[in-house]
C-alpha cells in the first residue's frame, strides 16, 4: 500500500508548502512512514507530492482504495525501459496546457469507448503505415493538439 501511494504521489499530486516529517497529520506519516529516515533529503516538490497523494490515498473510498493499488501492482510489474517512457509521456502531458491536456483525455476516451475489436484493428492500421505515413499521421495529431 505505501508503495502505491509513492506512485500515485509522484505522478498525480500538485504542488503543496513541503514541512517537515514530524509536523505531517499522524494519517500522512503513517501512509508515508518508509519515507521518514530520507525525508529531508527528498525534494520539496517531492515532498509536496506525496503529502498531497497521502491525502488523496486517505479521502478514497475503499473501492477508490483498490482501484489505485490493483493500478500500482500493474505499474510494479512493467520494466523498467517501459516504466521510464511512460514517466517521459506523462512529462510531457504535464507540459501541455490545460485545454491541450483536456482534448487529449476526450480523445482518449472516444478511444476507449470503441470496442476492443475496433481498438486492436485503429493500432493495427497505425502499426501498418510506412514510416513516412506515420510521421505525416503524428504530425497531424500533434496540430489538433497544439492549435
Amino acid at each position: 500500500m505505501r508503495v502505491l501511494l509513492s506512485l500515485l504521489l509522484l505522478v498525480l499530486a500538485p504542488s503543496l508548502t513541503a514541512e517537515p516529517f514530524s509536523e505531517l497529520p499522524d494519517e500522512t506519516q503513517r501512509l508515508l512512514s518508509r519515507f521518514e529516515g530520507r525525508w529531508d533529503d527528498l525534494t520539496p516538490e517531492r515532498q509536496q507530492r506525496l503529502v498531497e497523494g497521502a491525502r488523496r490515498f486517505s479521502e478514497a473510498s475503499p473501492a477508490e482504495r483498490r482501484a489505485m493499488q490493483q493500478r500500482f501492482r500493474r505499474w510494479q510489474s512493467l520494466p523498467e525501459p517501459q516504466r521510464q517512457r511512460l514517466r517521459e509521456q506523462f512529462r510531457r502531458f504535464r507540459e501541455l496546457s490545460p485545454g491541450q491536456q483536456q482534448a487529449l483525455r476526450e480523445r482518449f476516451q472516444r478511444f476507449r469507448q470503441l470496442s476492443p475489436a475496433q481498438r486492436r484493428a485503429r493500432r493495427q492500421r497505425f502499426r501498418e503505415l510506412s514510416p513516412e505515413q506515420r510521421a505525416r499521421a503524428l504530425e497531424r495529431f500533434r496540430a489538433r493538439r497544439n492549435p
